[in-house]
């Protein structure tokens, strides 16, 4: 409850997010909440002064080639989150017993733009499409074809 109201309201939007495809009826009523009890398929409008920039989320793929190329992309998403971008990254969401294949489409989804992070490992990762990187890659394959 330290939070400032944005972050505050940032974080409840989150987990409604998360919990909405599991419990979309129970998640109604704080949705409306939320939007000052209106319709829970409007978008919900955030508590912040309208001069506030909206933030940018970003989802970061990567391959995990090696530590020292995992510390730079984490350092590369700190930097980011310093600079105030919204940034989905494994190492930040993704914990032990969580689904891969969830995280990655959730994060593809929500995301504004997405960051990819390309190396030789990734492409030939890709290519073959395996892992999280050949997961994430037919995805953003699948969508650029699309749009």
């Amino acid at each position: 409850m330290e939070l400032e109201e944005p972050q505050r309201i940032k974080f409840v939007e989150r987990i409604i997010e998360m919990l909405n495809p599991f419990i979309e009826e129970e998640v109604r009523p704080v949705r409306m909440l939320l939007n000052g009890g209106k319709a829970a398929d409007q978008p919900i409008q955030k508590a912040v002064a309208e001069e506030t920039r909206a933030v940018a989320t970003v989802f970061i793929s990567y391959s995990w080639d090696s530590d020292e190329h995992k510390e730079w992309v984490f350092g590369l998403a700190n930097k980011l989150v310093d600079e105030g971008v919204n940034v989905l990254l494994d190492r930040y969401d993704l914990r032990p017993g969580k689904s891969l294949p969830h995280f990655v489409e959730t994060s593809i989804k929500n995301a504004d733009r997405i960051l990819v992070i390309f190396t030789p490992n990734y492409k030939l990762k890709a290519e073959k499409r395996a892992g999280g990187v050949g997961y994430e890659y037919s995805i953003l394959n699948s969508e650029l074809y699309k749009n």
